[in-house]
């Protein structure tokens, strides 16, 4: 689990840095109201932003403390569950603290009478054709799709079936996700943002080339994925971690690749802005007053956030709440998937079981495959102090204090059901597969050795 503290700390720092963007004007809005250009700079409203950010700071400070304060939990399965805590309270509290400080900004704005005047929207009938003039080919995308089904298929050759047909759907399934996004940045309206139709599709040139860029990016940068499932199974531990490392180092270029190319657009959006004499608005604000998009008049699903670094839903269509309780319900199923084997293998003492019958030796866990072992088949008992250091996990579960699941020992298939904090450790051997296995129970193990002995002596 020290390793899951590690991960945590960066993700902290990453959550608080997104959570201040709101804060830093980008085309005249900023924390999700729009203010007069000569306003922007006003001593209240920079008191209020920072003001902001340092309640962001503190929130992100707080979580990193009781992350680091979890360190002290001595059980995995409530260690799990705090961090599952953590981060669904973290959402919570940014949530809240961003929808106060969006109010603080609207009271602010209205007290000092900076309402800005409605103005229609103008839809310029002769650029709405060249509006994906700029966007990047979705051929790029196909290249992708296409490259990544060839390295999935090496699956079937080195590894199983069952590894080539999950590093398939695996690929479809992100494809279709990057090719969504793709999609839907190509429906993006031209925003009439002044009442120069040119610097308008400038403006629009500008966001379809940057997120197009960002996505086909991202869809490289994921296309390692597909070769996991042939790296767990086929390769030694050594190189699995070597690779497992690459893959680590492809995903955060790809994304940080991405974050630069969005600020690059903002930069260059916010520069473009400048050039325009009087810039339009549109009443946007009551949109977005909930931190997220709600326009019931708007019949787009997808539309771009306000300060130029992601796509979000409009909450006000049916299938975006559908969404929303559908990811609801999974994280939740998730966290019980998790959590539920851990809470036994912590709290009962016969979480793991062994037993033994004339001709078989059966072994079980909560939520996990039982083993059924045929005493004829066994070709070896013994006990071990530790795991074997060149296993490697396929499935199942892998904390500092637990090994569940199937792993393999030097290319051999094993099951492992081990608490590695309750040595010795029995390794029964078989021609096939190996087994390893350890009872919450004192001396328990030993006795199974000797049972097993005795029972094979016959």
């Amino acid at each position: 689990m020290t390793i899951l503290i590690l991960i945590m700390i960066p993700v902290w720092l990453i959550m608080g840095f997104t959570q201040m963007i709101p804060a830093k004007p980008h085309n005249r809005v900023i924390l999700e109201n729009t203010l007069p250009k000569d306003k922007l700079q006003d001593p209240k409203v920079l008191a209020l932003a920072k003001e902001y950010k340092k309640s962001i700071a503190f929130i992100t400070a707080g979580g990193m403390l009781l992350t680091l304060l979890s360190a002290l939990i001595p059980y995995d399965s409530l260690l799990m569950t705090g961090f599952f805590i953590l981060l669904i309270g973290a959402i919570g509290v940014y949530y809240f603290c961003l929808i106060t400080y969006i109010r603080k900004m609207r009271t602010l704005i209205v007290e000092n009478h900076w309402e800005l005047p409605t103005e229609a929207i103008i839809v310029d009938t002769k650029i709405i054709q060249e509006k994906n003039r700029k966007i990047l080919p979705f051929t790029w995308l196909i290249a992708c799709l296409v490259l990544s089904l060839i390295l999935a298929s090496l699956n079937f050759f080195i590894g199983s079936w069952i590894d080539g047909l999950g590093a398939s759907a695996a690929c479809i399934i992100m494809w279709s996700i990057f090719a969504i996004s793709y999609y839907y940045i190509s429906r993006f309206p031209i925003k009439s943002l002044s009442d120069d139709s040119q610097l308008n599709l400038q403006y629009n040139d500008l966001t379809k080339y940057y997120w197009s860029l960002s996505m086909v990016v991202m869809c490289f940068a994921f296309l390692p994925i597909t070769m996991v499932p042939m790296a767990l199974t086929s390769f030694s531990n050594q190189t699995s971690l070597i690779f497992s490392g690459v893959l680590l180092i492809a995903i955060l270029v790809g994304c940080f690749f991405s974050i630069r190319c969005l600020f690059v657009l903002r930069k260059k959006q916010d520069q473009l802005l400048q050039q325009i004499p009087h810039q339009r608005y549109v009443g946007e604000d009551q949109y977005w007053r909930y931190g997220l998009y709600y326009n019931p008049d708007d019949t787009r699903l997808m539309v771009p956030d306000r300060v130029g670094f992601n796509i979000g839903m409009n909450m006000a269509r049916p299938i975006a709440k559908v969404f929303m309780g559908v990811i609801s319900v999974f994280v939740t199923g998730l966290l019980i998937f998790v959590t539920l084997p851990l809470f036994f293998y912590d709290f009962s003492p016969t979480a793991m079981q062994l037993d033994i019958s004339q001709t078989t030796v059966t072994i079980s866990a909560p939520l996990t495959k039982t083993s059924k072992i045929p005493l004829n088949k066994i070709e070896e008992v013994q006990l071990l102090d530790d795991i074997p250091k060149d296993s490697v996990r396929v499935n199942g579960t892998g904390t500092e204090n637990y090994a569940v699941g199937s792993f393999r020992v030097k290319n051999k298939p094993a099951t492992f059901l081990v608490n590695t904090k309750k040595a010795p450790i029995l390794k029964i051997t078989t021609s096939e597969r190996d087994y390893y296995f350890t009872s919450n129970l004192p001396d328990a193990t030993q006795e199974y050795l000797v049972t097993i002995e005795e029972m094979l002596a016959k």
